[in-house]
């Protein structure tokens, strides 16, 4: 039997089987080490690819997103189709009637007082609205600014009405009382004085909430075709405003200047007068002069005149 050496060393040959064997195994193995790794690299060149191309779908997203947000309203390419036309007759129509931001209130053109007439005029945001149809282009014909006039002089009067109330809504409260479960743990940590303070219950929290009930309102009075007709305004914005414009036609205003009316006759009547009758028409003299009716000059001229009698 002829012997191998291997490794300086002299092999049967069973041994020499079992070594090749075993470098069959030891190639086999490398050989699946490499395509294991081959897979794995493709796998991770893979999965990088993937993060990549998800990275880009978002930022592409984004892009056209912020696009499309930019990009202007089928509404809104419409009213720039008409909007200079439009705007020219709206501006033309509030310079007739000397409606501007200026003189309104608030710089509100909605609710303007000018040349002696009231106006309610639609805003130009809901003006330029007539013009969007639902199918198809913009209107082209121009069409009139919704608009109500009424002269000063047929205004009754104005008047504000209603006040704030603030109510309070208390909640919580209740729980207290003793619990049988609290005192037994309280009385096993800490003996009877555990047990006792143990025992009661968690009182809950009282809270306040402050609720605001606003009814002020102002309200117009004025007639239109031989009616009464009434404009009502949430609020006291509407009230200071034509308080400023047109005093005169204040409720409280037209009461008083009524009752010095009814009370001036009495103060005329006779140039012949008791002394009880003069005493009596410096009160009322001094009640006008004192509620603001009459000034100081008008006051002490009365006064002198009805003095002069006695």
């Amino acid at each position: 039997m002829d012997n191998n050496i291997y490794n300086d060393k002299v092999l049967t040959e069973k041994e020499t089987a079992t070594v090749k064997k075993l470098n069959r195994i030891e190639n086999i193995l490398i050989i699946f080490s490499f395509i294991i790794f081959a897979i794995s690299l493709t796998l991770y060149v893979t999965f990088i690819i993937f993060i990549v191309s998800l990275i880009a779908c978002f930022y592409v997203y984004n892009k056209i997103k912020k696009i499309y947000k930019n990009a202007p309203t089928t509404k809104e390419i419409k009213i720039a189709a008409i909007k200079e036309n439009v705007e020219s007759a709206y501006k033309l129509f509030c310079e007739k009637r000397n409606i501007t931001k200026t003189n309104c209130i608030q710089n509100d053109i909605s609710f303007c007082v000018s040349n002696n007439t009231m106006h309610l005029t639609e805003t130009f945001e809901s003006y330029i609205e007539h013009y969007i149809l639902e199918d198809g282009d913009p209107s082209i014909k121009l069409l009139p600014v919704k608009h109500t006039a009424i002269p000063v002089s047929d205004i009754q009067y104005f008047t504000k009405e209603g006040d704030v109330q603030y109510t309070s809504k208390i909640s919580g409260g209740g729980g207290g009382g003793s619990s049988l479960s609290g005192a037994i743990v309280g009385g096993l940590i800490a003996g009877d004085a555990g047990a006792i303070i143990g025992s009661r219950k968690k009182i809950n929290e009282i809270k306040t909430e402050t609720q605001t009930i606003d009814s002020r309102k102002t309200v117009i009075r004025y007639y239109k075709e031989g009616a009464i007709k009434t404009l009502s305004f949430d609020g006291y914005e509407v009230y200071d405003y034509l308080l400023k414009k047109i005093p005169q036609k204040d409720l409280v205003t037209i009461q008083l200047s009524q009752g010095a009316q009814n009370i001036a006759p009495k103060l005329n009547s006779g140039t012949e007068a008791s002394g009880a009758d003069i005493k009596k028409k410096l009160v009322d003299l001094k009640e006008l002069h004192d509620s603001g009716l009459i000034n100081d000059e008008e006051y002490e001229t009365k006064r002198r005149e009805l003095l002069s009698r006695i």
